[in-house]
């Protein structure tokens, strides 16, 4: 189930809260991006971008973030040349998702204390 119709669906049907969030982060590194380009290329690109601050080059393939990019900004990819999580915004959103998700682990709400959302 996905989008507003699994959220619904789960929502009705559960004894308790549901939670849904849509991730609109625009990271360093998506997965649309490594289906597009070869990896040496992710790197120039990374490269080019760090060197010579060009932050428009993070977004050349045209995509905007999509399902499991938050995933780049959790761990280290060996297999990439370099560090998705490189960006301060980057480590920043990275922080958050750990934040949201061990509170939900812990109390059953991603902002317990904060009520930085309203869910």
């Amino acid at each position: 189930m996905t989008g507003g119709h699994g959220v619904k669906l789960s929502a009705e049907k559960s004894r308790q809260p549901v939670y849904s969030y849509v991730y609109a982060h625009r990271g360093a590194v998506t997965l649309a991006d490594l289906v597009a380009f070869p990896v040496h290329k992710l790197a120039l690109k990374k490269a080019a971008s760090y060197l010579f601050g060009l932050d428009w080059l993070y977004s050349l393939s045209g995509r905007g973030p999509c399902h499991s990019d938050e995933i780049f900004l959790q761990f280290k990819f060996h297999a990439l040349p370099f560090d998705a999580r490189g960006r301060p915004e980057d480590r920043r959103m990275g922080q958050k998702l750990v934040e949201w998700w061990a509170n939900f682990a812990r109390c059953g709400d991603p902002t317990p204390d904060t009520g930085e959302w309203k869910w």
